[in-house]
């Protein structure tokens, strides 16, 4: 059965996890999914207060300043994280059965029916970038396309021209993320659209200085 939940976060980097997992903690336990999803959940579900405690570990280790020792540390911290969420999906998913009223006040985001066509996707608009502050990284945004499944990431710190370097590829225009650049070293990055039938161009650049 297709998912009807993305319970994907592996994509996002450490911030956004944080800022995801609290909104679907306070969903879930005080918003409208309380009135869907009663507490407490089976023993073998994530507890709300389990999923808090594991994000708000990851919250700290946010705050460290930047090192090799940071980095790894959130590296550990954010699988529990994300383990949590994942199976606290599969549980909710099996409660509400199919209804899309029930899933969509869970606080996670519904995945996308496909678009059957025979046409690609247009080049993404609107694409910014900023700095994080943490690992080097930079966050990278864009308007979504209708038809597109994922969208590819390059990068590079030479010019607007490239040479292009593979940054990844993300399910969602709110989770492109890079990082491990040189503070103060201007990072040009584009995106572009892939769908069932194609690639759109390359978007136009946008360009940070990270900090």
């Amino acid at each position: 059965m297709k998912r009807k939940l993305n319970s994907g976060f592996t994509q996002f980097n450490t911030v956004y996890l944080v800022t995801k997992a609290r909104h679907i903690v306070t969903t879930l336990d005080s918003g409208n999914g309380a009135t869907y999803f009663n507490q407490p959940y089976p023993a073998d579900v994530p507890s709300l207060a389990d999923i808090g405690t594991a994000t708000d570990a990851l919250a700290t280790a946010n705050e460290l300043e930047d090192s090799v020792s940071a980095t790894q540390t959130r590296k550990a911290l954010r699988v529990p994280v994300q383990d949590k969420l994942r199976n606290l999906a599969d549980y909710l998913e099996l409660v509400a059965a199919g209804d899309l009223l029930k899933l969509a006040a869970t606080g996670y985001d519904l995945a996308k029916d496909p678009v059957h066509t025979h046409q690609p996707p247009g080049a993404p608009q609107d694409v910014i970038a900023r700095a994080t502050g943490i690992n080097g990284g930079i966050d990278v945004r864009c308007a979504a396309e209708p038809l597109a499944d994922f969208y590819e990431l390059e990068v590079s710190t030479v010019s607007a021209a490239g040479p292009w370097t593979a940054a990844g590829s993300f399910t969602s225009t709110r989770s492109i993320h890079a990082e491990g650049f040189a503070h103060g070293q201007d990072v040009y990055a584009h995106v572009r659209a892939v769908g069932i039938a194609g690639e759109s161009p390359w978007s136009d650049p946008a360009v940070v200085l990270v900090n």
